[in-house]
């Protein structure tokens, strides 16, 4: 496999997810378990995953789907989060990245445009 490459495989962790509402959007966030009050580095980039934006409530990865299918946007850090959204939604992966060595994508739902 390519550096760069990211593939999909099996998951059984849990992650945070936080519903945050405004306006008539819903934001979805979500991070693996162990992520939660991290800073993750790419370059000069510095992402720090918070309790206040993050830390929701503690599901298995698997459910994670429930709470973005409705959301008008999510944003999910976390190898074993995204990978458990990817086995429903496959071409998610086309979209995903690595920051600081972690899977992270950004799902915006386009019905309303």
């Amino acid at each position: 496999m390519d550096a760069g490459e990211i593939s999909v495989y099996r998951v059984a962790g849990k992650a945070y997810v936080k519903v945050h509402r405004s306006g008539g959007e819903t934001i979805v966030a979500v991070c693996d378990e162990e992520l939660l009050g991290r800073e993750l580095r790419e370059g000069k980039l510095r992402i720090h995953i918070s309790r206040e934006f993050y830390g929701g409530v503690l599901v298995d990865v698997d459910e994670v789907y429930t709470y973005i299918r409705n959301a008008t946007m999510a944003n999910v850090f976390g190898d074993e989060a995204v990978n458990a959204l990817a086995k429903r939604y496959p071409a998610l992966m086309d979209a995903a990245v690595r920051l600081g060595g972690v899977l992270h994508v950004q799902i915006f739902n386009s019905k309303k445009w």
